[in-house]
């Protein structure tokens, strides 16, 4: 309120006689309005403002109060262990019982099967009637029997797999797969060193030279064989796929020949194909197409894509129905996890080139139990092993260069391994099949190496990978050296005399011994399983999974009682000492009668805003983990995101800014900057700058002269310990470390925090600017060149475009050169559209973003941006930007049509209220504004106006 001198007319009586002006309102009163005046906004005060105060204080003593454990979050997590141990229990207990009668019917069959052999035991006893072939055939008959019985009996060579199956209800959640751990890679073939094959190969598939009929094939790849012999063959130029029954002489189109085309009954060049048996479909190489189709075996009329966009050559299944694509195009092998659509790069994926963590126009692959990937790696004329998770593969054959001898490969394509490590392949330039033992420095011609031809000798470019079947081994039979024979045995066809004959039969009684005593043996095993199957192994896996189970549950439940118990006195901490803080002006306002319309209105808007963070208390998400039955608990927050900042249209910063890191000129010193970029405070005011041109991130604490190096600082370069042109950092406080915008090398690092000497490319190939993870450890990568935003799963190298990534223009569908990025509780990303001069905000799912500040051409005025750079939103949705190219930090308030100056704005210079070109800006948990001031190598602190 004011008195003023000359005489105003009263807003209320309209007498000129008012000298009272009320600052608030901006209106004159005479003396007894003005009293009257004065007495409403008392009133109003006492019954709104306080009484508003009193309800928020209410609240939060009440919560204070009240025992935290009493809270529905925390009996919504003790509701979640009982519910959930009480599945496993009774999930286990279903698993038993199906094991149960999974093992007896199995014991049951077998038992069938050996009546049959023990009459004939016995008979071949009783009436000594045996020979070599008779024993021969029984013990073979008994190994059969036992093979089929092995996984039931046998300790250590299986597992039970409890699979969680989210396409169920929870009483379908889980089933049993009995998986053999050991079962050879090829488990019918008797493959060693010495094994040899016929040189003069028979034609079984195409024989009447190059055509389109169905007795021939053109430029046949890859190519499938079935357990029955079918043969099914990639006719590329055919543009077809041809089941080639065994004995044939002509084939059957099963997919394509319908002309080269895209059309879904039509293949494009097919490359390879393979056989998805539980689907009981073909999966295809349509390499032209750049796409993987999957084609029903029975009488399918056309194909359907499953995977697009991939120069895709060779494929491959593992035993976990994952599908591994070798994408000859990008230089690199995906694996593909099709229920899922989740794929992964497993080996390459750096470009092409020679090192070991790149391949250069792979086109087969193999990949055996242990999940590790064998690629052909043509043009280099190798073949590589990439072990599961390895960074970088290994030669296991070639690897020199091209040549013929017997180190060297030519292009090798087709490739398959067996179960001691062996590799086979197809040596294509050299017109040969090649095998190479485990750790060999060269290796042996099996078949072909006679020059390119087409006699039964020789091959012509041999492509597809080495199917192998059972292998039959000729034992030649050598006599006994007597001048006289007498007698020849039936069974093993040698001549004896009279002297070593019953010695031979007398052998021949031992080993019918010898296999009957094995045939009792598995007989007693088999009676076990009928008696004591609870004792069984895979009973006692069961068993085991449910106690660690239930271990598991509690041992989560715990964690996060203790973790949540710890957020919400954090959480009621922070509300208090904001309450206190205003409580204390309101007293103040109070006691001093000095308050008016504007100051209610504060109270008001920070009253409510209190309110709101009360009534958004920690929320609990429940996810669940795809690789176990075991639920994940993460545990997040509906509160702002700048909850303990008390930031309105009415906060102000003191305009002189105080220098807390750098400042000492442009240089490489522990002192200095040298055009600083990215910028992270971290909750106790340390900074993590991303210190462009010194190539390094620099760890500056709170009041600290001088900054250390955590990451980089070794020189320019895209070795592992050096960083390049840097755009930004955040820290991962999961993961307890640093992820860095390494722009320069085009890569996004991960760099741990504890004495990390060397950085982890975790992405790629990307035009990295700025960063942002959300509250569910999403990783937001903005694409300077390609002008998108991305959204990457940590561990994921391809990601999802949220924003952008339709050319650069000005579009609200499109960006232009974007620098950084602000993702919300919401999950909206808010883009600073360097190119565009404004900044953009898309929400979630939206195929366009929408303006939130600048957006009228580069300018200085106020409703103008010039370049923006940094940006951050707080919890009412006004954006703080660095307007790189004014030299200042804008405020643009929800929806306003201009912004206003918050720091900056005196011209390009060094004092202390000027800025030299942001890039960028944070806050720390007390409103403190912190800037990365480009231009004059430093980081200005603006403390926040409490007057």
């Amino acid at each position: 309120m004011a008195v003023v001198n000359e005489s105003s007319v009263c807003s209320i009586c309209n007498k000129p006689s008012a000298r009272c002006f009320c600052i608030g309102c901006k209106k004159y009163f005479c003396s007894k309005d003005f009293k009257e005046h004065e007495q409403q906004l008392s009133m109003k005060f006492d019954n709104e403002i306080v009484s508003f105060h009193d309800e928020v204080l209410g609240q939060i003593q009440k919560l204070e109060k009240d025992n935290y454990m009493s809270l529905d979050i925390f009996n919504q997590i003790e509701q979640w262990k009982k519910i959930t141990i009480n599945k496993v229990e009774k999930a286990a207990e279903k698993v038993q019982h199906q094991l149960i009668e999974l093992i007896d019917k199995q014991r049951i069959n077998v038992v069938k099967q050996i009546e049959p052999i023990t009459k004939e035991i016995l008979y071949r006893r009783e009436e000594e009637n045996f020979l070599e072939n008779d024993i021969d055939r029984l013990r073979k008959k008994i190994d059969e029997i036992q093979q089929i019985l092995k996984p039931f009996i046998q300790k250590d060579t299986n597992k039970c797999i409890i699979v969680d199956n989210d396409q169920f209800d929870w009483n379908r959640l889980i089933y049993i797969r009995a998986e053999q751990l050991y079962s050879p890679v090829l488990s019918n073939a008797n493959l060693n060193t010495n094994t040899k094959w016929i040189q003069n190969g028979i034609t079984v598939a195409g024989v009447n030279g190059r055509g389109t009929g169905m007795h021939q094939l053109c430029n046949p790849w890859g190519s499938y064989v079935g357990d029955d012999q079918t043969v099914y063959i990639a006719d590329c130029s055919n543009h077809r796929i041809v089941e080639w029954k065994h004995g044939a002489t002509t084939g059957r189109v099963v997919a394509g020949g319908n002309g080269a085309g895209n059309r879904p009954d039509q293949l494009n060049c097919p490359t390879d194909v393979i056989i998805d048996k539980e689907r009981d479909s073909l999966i295809i190489c349509d390499y032209e197409n750049k796409r993987v189709v999957r084609w029903s075996r029975q009488n399918g009329k056309s194909g359907e894509t499953i995977i697009s966009n991939v120069g895709c050559w060779g494929l491959t299944m593992d035993d976990d129905r994952f599908l591994y694509i070798v994408d000859h195009d990008k230089h690199e092998v995906r694996q593909y996890r099709m229920e899922k659509r989740q794929e992964t790069v497993v080996a390459g994926g750096k470009g092409p080139g020679n090192r070991l963590n790149q391949l250069y126009q792979p086109t087969y692959v193999f990949v055996d139990r242990d999940h590790s990937v064998y690629v052909s790696d043509s043009n280099n004329n190798r073949v590589m092993k990439w072990m599961k998770g390895a960074k970088q593969g290994i030669i296991v054959a070639g690897g020199q260069i091209q040549g013929n001898s017997l180190a060297q490969l030519s292009n090798p394509f087709g490739i398959s391994v067996d179960l001691l490590g062996t590799v086979y392949v197809a040596d294509n330039g050299n017109n040969r099949i090649m095998r190479w033992t485990q750790g060999a420095i060269q290796g042996t011609v099996i078949v072909g190496g006679n020059g390119q031809g087409n006699q039964s000798n020789q091959l012509c470019h041999p492509t597809a990978r080495f199917h192998m079947r059972t292998a039959t081994q000729v034992t030649i039979c050598v006599k006994y050296k007597k001048t006289k024979s007498i007698v020849t045995c039936k069974g093993c066809s040698k001549d004896f005399c009279l002297d070593h004959i019953n010695e031979h039969y007398n052998e021949l009684s031992e080993q019918l011994g010898k296999t009957e005593d094995q045939f009792n043996a598995f007989k007693i095993e088999i009676d076990k399983q009928k008696v004591e199957p609870q004792k069984h192994e895979l009973i006692k896996q069961v068993d085991t999974w449910e106690r660690e189970s239930i271990e598991k549950i509690r041992q989560v439940s715990n964690e996060l009682r203790h973790e949540l118990s710890s957020r919400v006195i954090t959480f009621v901490t922070n509300l208090d000492s904001n309450l206190k803080q205003l409580t204390e002006r309101l007293i103040h306002c109070r006691k001093e009668n000095d308050f008016a319309e504007p100051d209610i209105q504060f109270f008001n808007e920070e009253l409510k805003r209190l309110k709101d963070i009360l009534n958004n208390s920690p929320d609990l998400k429940v996810e669940y983990d795809s690789t176990s039955f075991i639920n994940k608990i993460r545990l997040t927050k509906k509160a702002p995101l700048l909850r303990s900042v008390n930031l309105n249209t009415h906060t102000k910063w003191i305009q002189n800014g105080v220098t807390v890191a750098g400042g000492n000129g442009e240089g490489n010193g522990i002192n200095q900057i040298y055009y600083p970029n990215g910028l992270y405070v971290d909750d106790d005011q340390t900074l993590y700058i991303a210190d462009n041109s010194n190539y390094r991130i620099v760890e500056w604490k709170c009041d600290a002269r001088i900054g250390r190096i955590v990451a980089g600082g070794n020189g320019e370069g895209n070795r592992s310990d050096q960083l390049k042109a840097l755009a930004d950092v955040i820290s991962d406080k999961e993961r307890d470390s640093l992820i860095i915008s390494d722009y320069g090398n085009k890569r996004v690092v991960q760099w741990p925090h504890q004495n990390g000497t060397n950085g982890e490319a975790i992405i790629s190939n990307v035009g990295c600017c700025g960063l942002s993870m959300n509250d569910e450890g999403f990783l937001y990568v903005a694409d300077y060149d390609k002008h998108e935003v991305r959204r990457y799963r940590i561990g994921e190298s391809k990601g999802t475009v949220v924003a952008g990534g339709n050319e650069p223009g000005n579009r609200l569908d499109q960006l232009s050169n974007p620098t950084y990025i602000f993702v919300d509780r919401d999950h909206s990303i808010y883009i600073s559209d360097y190119g565009n001069h404004r900044v953009m905000k898309w929400m979630e799912g939206a195929k366009q973003g929408i303006i939130v500040a600048g957006g009228q051409g580069q300018g200085n005025s106020l409703t103008q941006l010039s370049n923006p750079w940094g940006i951050i939103v707080d919890q009412s949705g006004t954006v703080y930007v660095a307007d790189y190219g004014n030299h200042r930090i804008m405020r643009w308030s929800l929806e306003a049509s201009k912004g206003s100056v918050m720091v900056g704005g005196n011209g390009q210079g060094s004092q202390a209220n000027q800025l030299s070109f942001p890039c960028s800006l944070s806050f720390d948990g007390e409103g403190n504004l912190y800037v990365s001031d480009n231009g004059n190598h430093r980081v200005q602190k603006f403390n926040i106006d409490q007057s």
